[in-house]
């Protein structure tokens, strides 16, 4: 029965608005860790159907003070590995999936590049975090129309904002794919500029 149900969906392109394909942890001890110990925490977690290591990318601000910091395995080989190698390597780590993302050797800070120093907060805060308009508002994927395209496992892109007072988080799914098939939407840019910002902070730590 069950079977039947998902091959309709599926039928019908209605898999992705449903969160089956969106592995994602959620609220975890981390944030709430950087709740009470920063004052300011904007984290940025990618969430797909692949089941991997968690990895988040984070800017925090204390005080007059800003800090990167990444959360995932260490530096990764960029080689085809069998997935028996893969888990005996990552089990060597330490790494468990079902342990919990908290402060741990897979939490560190990361070096400033020196064309961000002093800037990186102020550009991030440039976007007006606070004020984009998510899926939650603007709705998932594209207006109905015939000739455009789906994406059933594009994943998903959550920016946390964490203060002192709340953890707000906001969601769009395959913001980049559906920016190519509908442009426009001033949310879904913001959030795709906020990844690139991400992106090109953390781009020697994410190889």
């Amino acid at each position: 029965m069950y079977l039947k149900i998902y091959s309709l969906l599926l039928f019908f392109g209605l898999i992705p608005f449903l969160d089956v394909n969106a592995q994602t942890n959620g609220i975890t001890p981390l944030h709430k860790f950087m709740q009470v110990n920063a004052d300011t925490t904007i984290l940025l977690e990618h969430a797909s159907g692949w089941i991997g290591p968690p990895q988040y990318w984070i800017l925090s601000k204390k005080g007059d003070t800003t800090t990167a910091y990444i959360y995932d395995l260490p530096h990764k080989a960029d080689a085809l590995v069998p997935n028996a190698i893969r888990k005996a390597i990552q089990k060597a780590s330490g790494f468990d999936p079902l342990r919990k993302i908290e402060v741990n050797q897979f939490f560190r800070p990361v070096a400033m590049p020196g064309r961000l120093k002093g800037k990186a907060w102020a550009i991030l805060m440039a976007e007006r975090p606070w004020s984009i308009s998510d899926d939650k508002v603007d709705g998932r994927g594209c207006p109905p129309k015939k000739d455009r395209s789906v994406i059933l496992d594009g994943g998903t892109t959550n920016l946390y904002l964490i203060t002192k007072g709340e953890i707000k988080k906001l969601s769009f799914y395959a913001p980049a794919f559906y920016e190519e098939q509908c442009p426009g939407r001033k949310g879904r840019q913001s959030i795709l500029r906020i990844e690139k910002f991400f992106s090109d902070l953390f781009k020697e730590e994410s190889r």
